[in-house]
C-alpha cells in the first residue's frame, strides 16, 4: 500500500502560508495582505472620481482600506471631509421618495443628500445656519427623529442640543415635499466646502448588490446608470 504523498507533507512550509479568504468584504486581515498598488495610489490621489472592475479586481479592497485609513489621506483632510458609505440604504429611501417622485435618478439625489446633510449635522455647530437646515431637511423627509429612526441608527447619528425644536416643527410636515429641495441641499453643502476651498468626497461600494424593493424589473445596469445620471 502507497503512502498518501500531499504537497503539505512534502514541503511542511506551505501550511504555514495564509492567502486569506479571497473578498476583501470577509477579509478580516486585510491590512496583512493589502498591497498599495498604482490603482490604489490613484484611487486617493483626488483625481479619480469612478472605480470600474471586474468581479475580484480589488474595488472593494481599495474601498475598505480608505475606510480604515481616511483620517492619514492628504485628499480628504480639511478643508475638505469624506463620507464612507454603501448605498443598500436605498431600498429604504424608495418608499420615502416614491410618492414624490418615481425617478431612480432622484432616488439617488435623496441619498447623496441625506448623507451630505447628516455629515453637516453631525459636524457643525447646532447653532449653524447650514446644520439648522440639514436638520430640517433631514426631519421632514422622515429621516430623522428624536427618537432614532432606522436610517438615523444606521449612521450613528445623534440629536444634538437644539435640533429637538427644529424636528418637532418640521415633522410631519407641514408642505408638500419636492425634489426642489433635495437639490437645495446638495447645492448648499457643496457651496459650503467650495468656499473654504475643499471638497466633500463620498466615496461609496457594493454598487453591483444595490436592489430597490418594489421595483423587481430596475436591473443593476438601470440604477447603476441612474446614479450617474444623479452626479453627472
Amino acid at each position: 500500500m502507497c503512502p498518501l504523498v500531499t504537497q503539505s507533507s512534502m514541503y511542511p512550509q506551505l501550511s504555514l502560508l495564509d492567502f486569506g479568504r479571497g473578498a476583501a468584504q470577509q477579509e478580516e486581515n486585510l491590512r496583512q495582505f493589502f498591497y498599495k498598488s498604482g490603482a490604489y495610489q490613484q484611487a486617493i490621489s483626488g483625481d479619480i472620481y469612478l472605480i470600474l472592475g471586474a468581479k475580484g479586481a480589488g474595488k472593494s479592497a481599495i474601498f475598505q482600506r480608505l475606510k480604515e485609513e481616511f483620517t492619514k489621506i492628504p485628499t480628504f483632510e480639511a478643508p475638505s471631509a469624506v463620507i464612507i458609505d454603501e448605498p443598500f440604504s436605498l431600498r429604504d429611501l424608495w418608499p420615502v421618495i416614491s410618492p414624490v417622485s418615481q425617478s431612480r435618478t432622484n432616488l439617488w439625489k435623496l441619498y447623496f443628500a441625506s448623507l451630505a446633510a447628516a455629515k453637516m449635522v453631525d459636524d457643525l455647530p447646532s447653532n449653524d445656519p447650514l446644520a439648522e437646515k440639514c436638520c430640517r431637511f433631514l426631519a421632514r423627509w422622515g429621516l430623522m427623529s428624536e427618537i432614532p429612526t432606522k436610517w438615523q441608527e444606521l449612521r450613528a447619528l445623534k440629536v444634538k442640543v437644539g435640533y429637538g425644536n427644529w424636528i418637532s416643527t418640521e415633522f410631519p410636515p407641514k408642505s408638500a415635499l419636492g425634489i426642489g429641495e433635495i437639490d437645495a441641499v446638495l447645492m448648499a453643502v457643496s457651496r459650503h466646502f467650495s468656499d473654504r476651498s475643499g471638497k466633500l468626497w463620498l466615496c461609496v461600494d457594493s454598487l453591483d448588490e444595490v436592489t430597490i424593493d418594489g421595483q423587481p424589473d430596475a436591473s443593476t445596469e438601470d440604477i447603476l446608470g441612474d446614479c450617474m445620471k444623479a452626479v453627472g
